[in-house]
């Protein structure tokens, strides 16, 4: 199997692009009102829209009756803010890009991205004369303009640093208070917030699946859910008297990424061993070292790590073995953790040395008891008889 050339891989990008394109758009050409757009569609998508909205009545409509009922929800500026809020970065960007004109003509946008938008009428997609073109409708770009005057872009550059500040916490710490969460927030931004507009703002971005969800006072990624948060209460309890790791505002932002990972000596030196003995594979180097850093990073026993291997058809030697073991569980000892509060071990065995004071030193009276006196210990009994015999 031959090796494709770049001109070659992208070129067969664009061709995936294209075909999912072509299954979402209308084919003809772009309309410009809501009206006109909303016409093109069937009435079982009209009423699609129509849930999404909450469009009261909207399942016994026609088309007649729904699309002025459409155009009204769709059209209230409070709808269109809650909309656009949650809105990824990419999505907004690219909404930004559009409303500035009357069309935008592109061949190489993924629709796979505006998707959520294209559904809920917010842009049009049209295939016309071989070309896309993408529209927002004269009413969502006049709602818009209030909506933009009022200041909402500011309010959602602060939301989406809000949830990407949520999104690190809940991946770097698996758990941490709402309380705590805001002191980390205002302790690295000069715009403060408290409890309640930190939840009003969050619960939108957490129902949309951002990897971290509510419960009681705690803000937790949302793998807990799958033993029904019972795991929680087991780290809450480990990390008792722990402090908790606060790392820069630029390092606590790579935590966005689930697939981080921090590339320590430790680590490093594990690759290296890990690619000898693969005879120089990087690729499967690359993808054992990223199953065991996250095997330690959740405190897997030792017998993971090596049917890691195992699987895949690698057996060791005796000496091998405790190399590997050894490489491992020095990374182990370095892996941030959520049983730590965010540290590693071997920080918190620093901290705990650290903070340490040696017990005041006090002056040892040695007293010879005969052996015929009463014990010391309080007995009763002669010394010979008890602590003396």
């Amino acid at each position: 199997m031959t090796k494709k050339s770049r001109s070659e891989l992208t070129e067969q990008l664009f061709g995936v692009v294209h075909r999912v394109n072509l299954e979402n758009a209308e084919r003809c050409e772009p309309v410009y009102t809501l009206a006109e757009m909303l016409a093109l569609k069937k009435i079982t998508a009209l009423r699609k829209i129509g849930r999404l909205y909450r469009v009261t009545g909207f399942s016994r409509m026609d088309k007649q009756k729904i699309i002025p009922a459409l155009i009204k929800r769709m059209t209230d500026r409070k709808t269109l803010t809650d909309l656009l809020f949650i809105l990824e970065r990419h999505e907004w960007e690219m909404y930004k890009t559009i409303v500035k004109k009357k069309q935008l003509t592109d061949d190489k946008i993924n629709s796979v991205n505006l998707l959520f938008l294209i559904h809920l009428g917010i842009i049009g997609m049209y295939y016309h004369a071989g070309h896309f073109h993408y529209v927002i409708p004269v009413e969502i770009q006049e709602s818009y303009k209030g909506i933009e005057e009022s200041g909402f872009a500011a309010e959602k550059e602060h939301g989406d640093l809000l949830n990407d500040y949520a999104i690190a916490a809940a991946n770097l710490y698996g758990v941490i208070t709402q309380e705590d969460f805001v002191k980390l927030f205002n302790s690295q931004n000069e715009r403060k917030i408290d409890i309640d507009e930190m939840f009003g703002v969050l619960i939108k971005y957490a129902a949309m699946g951002y990897g971290y969800c509510f419960w009681e006072e705690y803000i937790v990624n949302d793998d807990f859910e799958k033993n029904d948060y019972k795991d929680v209460e087991y780290i809450t309890r480990a990390r008792v008297s722990k402090p908790r790791y606060t790392p820069s505002k630029q390092e606590i932002l790579k935590f966005l990424d689930w697939e981080y990972i921090e590339r320590t000596p430790e680590l490093e030196k594990l690759r290296a061993y890990v690619e000898q003995i693969l005879s120089g594979d990087t690729e499967k180097t690359e993808e054992i070292i990223e199953e065991i850093y996250f095997l330690c990073k959740f405190e897997a026993k030792t017998q993971k790590f090596v049917d890691k291997f195992e699987k895949r058809g690698v057996l060791f030697e005796f000496e091998q073995l405790k190399v590997l073991l050894s490489l491992i569980f020095d990374l182990q000892n370095n892996t941030r953790l959520w049983v730590n509060n965010g540290h590693t071990p071997n920080e918190l065995v620093k901290l705990e040395h650290k903070h340490l004071r040696p017990l005041p030193r006090e002056p040892i009276k040695v007293v010879k008891v005969g052996r015929n006196e009463p014990c010391p210990c309080g007995s009763g009994k002669k010394y010979k008889r008890c602590c003396g015999q």
